[in-house]
């Protein structure tokens, strides 16, 4: 098949969207313009703004041929306006001159989750910051962009404009981006139609350098009047003129024509061929295309294999047609010819036809891998089932190479919900998109619906049915295993893999059947099997250097981790992440997004691991990684992660910057408006109440967080029950306890039902403490002890020590009667150590309490440290290398929070609270 220069959708960029536009030899040379672009370097942003064919764009590619600076180029159209779109040109386009550059970005705009609008700006302001040399971006069409977010990022980009951009904007209209100030800051060059205008002198040697036949220089005046130097018209007059003189030509040609270039185009094409003409109208369809495209679009004239020689000759006739890249097989239309063309097709051919063409366009387009082009001539072509059929066909595949979700929204935004609904394969793949986003509700209301779509469609064949409850199978048992409910997911995962017949085909759903399978099988008390099984499937991915390896390492790593053998997860997350940062990994899955979410999953279980250990320093290093990869990450490993440094923080008696990790935390599960991540942000700061000593009854509200559902299976430093129970036996009221001693059985329960360690370590823990508070000191110490039996074996500390004081007492009494072992005894040792920090503690809570400020984030703190050494914005934002429009966003949060209105006022009230140092 041809080699189309286009990537396969699994990236979905048209790679000739990043080519700049051929420089033709013969092109009139504009010294007085490209020496303005030239002096315009200085500047933020070079502006060309003129209606439609007025030479923008040649133009600014003749500027640019003679720049020695790199130059990334994007040619944008109506697509682009969705912000991630649009970003993932603008990201491609650099990368492609400078291929490190845009790292972040690059990878944050293949995922599931992303930021809002100014997190994008400032990183692309941070981003474009750190190139190495300078850069020219050019961004033609820009008229097509109607995006409020992306006319915010080109702001912001310009506001705080990295030293080493140029920006180039062409555009038939002014784009809304203060252009007014920018003048006044003279940091703007523009050129207008007035510029762009053919005057005499350059009229003479275009018309004379393309024209045959002499040209008297009252025609050559005649002309320049009567097109005003439009160089669409002069190039029109000029094709028009080969099949008449100049006399007939301006005969008929009068000035009231000079903005109707469909008179001009009419007069060139009346004396095409009728294979041009007709090629012209049918790939007039097309935003871009090439000689097999244009074949299929033929196939029912009597030149079905004539479009390469077509091409060739309207490239030598320079009939507005416009090369894309270097090697000459796609090209586009100039907008007025294609508009033109366009019309006439419409007029010419029934819908019928219309609908035909659309229909060839499509399938060959799906066969070169252009799916989301393919579906959108696929639906104007009215055939909705052969462009549903096409997302099920593509998107198993789309999912063995990324995480899907960005491409899989596009795909099904072009399709109403009432087809979505109506289809197998595309509510199949909304599933998914609920499953990549963790929506276990979602998946719970629609899954049996698409279960019974897919039983009542009689047009599939029983193979593809038997596939699509497959998927299905797999789809509901991940619901039920994460809603805790292992005994019926077990059963799907198995029928879901027996009847997937190829797992090659369907590499990433194969891989997610058998890592739950196997983690039913370990929950469920058959740890054996669910080791042989990922020993199997890890082999298999290992021999062919899948991606999807990681992944079964990992869970392999969670069935150890769940089994309380810290020192075997240990030794299997270290092989996850030496495996994901190894350099074949590193060269053969760049940008396979799956890796980098299991990678961020194996820093988070190492971390969690650490933490168990006490090893506070090795856990914070690695939930900071995870930190730093925010939006490239599973947002629940990420929030773990903020928990988890918001626990060491208030471990070390740093409450303030605990409550401010808390702070984060609890502002990510906002912005993504995600249910569980705000309830276990509430039982994070309920966390830290408690340890902190706050008044029991502040804390009512932890009564609302749902704890009804089996959470045994939760992979979280700690489910959000436990913390309700914590709560119930801080309360010490005797209902209080007798409610948390039946939960504790329930949880217990569970958790024994689970084969989870991990959690029976923590609830036989609490247990203890709650027969303790009930004065049962029997019961206290068999449920302690059991905890102890359990902890020593497999390392546990931290679980023991986070109990606090009440714990430390029921140890000590324990050790007393029981002479306990050398373990026991270091952990009151570790105790002694840890509680000379409970007056730091309880400060930071009176002064939270006391001048009732909301808790400021670490990076709030970070800045209110600078604010109070009276540095700039710049410099501010220079120490911490972010805009300077992220530095005013966070002073302005954190004047609000210490309610000042001021710089003076805010370093006074940190001063009086305790968040700044007094120096004396």
């Amino acid at each position: 098949m041809l080699n189309t220069n286009l990537p396969n959708e699994h990236l979905p960029l048209v790679q000739t969207k990043l080519y700049r536009p051929l420089v033709n030899a013969d092109l009139i040379q504009r010294p007085h313009l490209l020496a303005r672009l030239d002096d315009g370097l200085r500047h933020k942003l070079s502006l060309v703004s003129a209606p439609p064919g007025f030479g923008k764009t040649t133009l600014a590619a003749q500027w640019l041929a003679g720049c020695r600076q790199p130059i990334a180029w994007v040619s944008l159209d109506g697509r682009d306006n969705p912000l991630p779109q649009f970003l993932r040109y603008v990201c491609a386009a650099v990368r492609r001159v400078v291929p490190e550059a845009c790292d972040t970005l690059h990878h944050l705009l293949t995922t599931a989750t992303l930021p809002d609008v100014d997190y994008l700006a400032d990183l692309l302001v941070e981003e474009l910051n750190a190139l190495p040399e300078p850069l020219i971006l050019a961004l033609d069409d820009y008229h097509h962009i109607r995006s409020g977010e992306v006319h915010q990022v080109l702001r912001t980009l310009l506001r705080y404009r990295p030293p080493r951009l140029h920006l180039v904007i062409l555009t038939r209209s002014d784009p809304p981006l203060f252009l007014g100030r920018l003048r006044m800051a003279r940091q703007i060059t523009e050129v207008r139609a007035a510029d762009l205008r053919f005057a005499l002198a350059e009229t003479r040697p275009f018309l004379l350098n393309n024209i045959d036949q002499p040209l008297d220089d009252e025609a050559l005046r005649s002309l320049q009047t009567r097109t005003e130097g439009w160089a669409t018209g002069l190039q029109l007059a000029v094709l028009a003129l080969q099949s008449q003189t100049p006399a007939q030509f301006l005969t008929r040609f009068d000035g009231s024509h000079r903005l109707l270039a469909g008179y001009l185009i009419e007069e060139v094409m009346t004396g095409l061929p009728e294979s041009v003409s007709t090629f012209l109208t049918r790939t007039a369809l097309m935003d871009r295309f090439c000689a097999p495209l244009g074949d299929a679009l033929l196939a029912d004239s009597p030149w079905p294999a004539a479009s390469q020689a077509i091409i060739a000759q309207l490239e030598q006739q320079n009939l507005f047609i416009i090369s894309l890249d270097d090697t000459g097989i796609w090209f586009r239309y100039h907008d007025l010819f294609r508009d033109f063309l366009l019309n006439q097709l419409k007029k010419e051919q029934s819908q019928t036809t219309l609908a035909e063409l659309h229909h060839r366009a499509g399938d060959w387009l799906a066969q070169a891998g252009l799916i989301e082009d393919a579906l959108r001539h696929l639906l104007a072509a009215g055939d909705a089932l052969c462009a549903a059929d096409l997302v099920e066909t593509h998107f198993h595949p789309l999912m063995n190479e990324q995480i899907p979700a960005p491409v899989l929204v596009r795909w099904l935004d072009l399709f109403p919900e009432q087809i979505i609904q109506a289809h197998p394969g595309l509510a199949i793949a909304q599933l998914f998109l609920f499953v990549l986003r963790w929506d276990l509700a979602a998946i719970a209301v629609t899954v049996n619906q698409v279960r019974m779509l897919v039983q009542a469609d009689s047009i599939q064949t029983d193979e593809c049915r038997q596939l699509r409850l497959a998927v299905v199978d797999g789809i509901q048992g991940y619901q039920l295993y994460w809603q805790g409910d292992t005994r019926r997911a077990l059963p799907l995962f198995q029928s879901g893999l027996d009847n997937l017949k190829d797992p090659v085909a369907y590499t990433f759903m194969h891989a997610q059947m058998v890592i739950h399978l196997a983690q039913s099988y370990a929950n469920s008390g058959h740890r054996e099997t669910a080791l042989a099984l990922l020993r199997t499937a890890l082999a298999e991915a290992t021999a062919h250097h899948r991606p999807v390896m990681v992944m079964f390492l990992v869970v392999r790593t969670i069935v150890y981790f769940n089994a309380g053998e810290l020192v075997e997860a240990a030794l299997h997350v270290e092989r996850v992440l030496a495996t994901a940062n190894s350099p074949q990994a590193r060269r053969d899955w760049p940008s396979v997004g799956l890796v980098q979410v299991w990678r961020g999953w194996a820093n988070y279980f190492l971390g969690a691991i650490r933490y168990e250990q006490n090893d506070l320093e090795a856990a914070a290093r690695h939930w900071q990684q995870v930190e730093a990869m925010r939006y490239q990450v599973n947002p629940g490993a990420f929030h773990d992660s903020l928990t988890g440094l918001a626990l060491i923080a208030q471990a070390q008696g740093e409450s303030v910057r605990a409550l401010a990790y808390a702070q984060t935390a609890r502002e990510f599960a906002v912005e993504l408006r995600s249910p569980p991540l705000l309830a276990r942000s509430e039982t994070l700061e309920i966390r830290l109440a408690l340890w902190s000593n706050s008044p029991v009854e502040t804390l009512r509200r932890a009564q609302t967080i749902n704890t009804s559902p089996n959470q045994a299976n939760a992979i979280w430093l700690e489910p959000p029950r436990l913390t309700v129970l914590r709560l119930l036996v801080a309360e010490a009221t005797p209902e209080s306890l007798t409610q948390a001693l039946h939960m504790a059985e329930t949880c217990l329960h569970q958790a024994e039902h689970a084969y989870n360690t991990r959690q029976i370590i923590k609830v036989a823990a609490l247990q203890a403490l709650i027969w303790s508070a009930l004065r049962h000191t029997t019961k206290a110490f068999e449920a302690l002890n059991r905890a102890l039996t359990l902890a020593e074996q497999n390392g546990f500390v931290r679980t023991f020590l986070d109990m606090g004081v009440p714990m430390m007492e029921l140890l000590q009494q324990f050790d007393h009667q029981h002479n306990s072992s050398l373990d026991v005894k270091g952990l009151l040792a570790t105790f002694a150590r840890e509680l000379d920090t409970i007056g730091r503690r309880e400060l930071t809570a009176q002064y939270v309490q006391l001048y009732n400020i909301t808790p400021l984030t670490q990076r709030e703190l970070e800045l209110l440290t600078l604010v109070s050494r009276r540095l700039t914005v710049n410099e501010m934002a220079e120490r911490l290398v972010i805009s300077p429009n992220t530095v005013k966003k966070h002073v302005s949060n954190i004047y609000t929070k210490l309610g000042a209105k001021n710089r003076r006022e805010a370093i006074a009230t940190a001063k009086e609270v305790g968040l700044l140092e007094v120096k004396g």
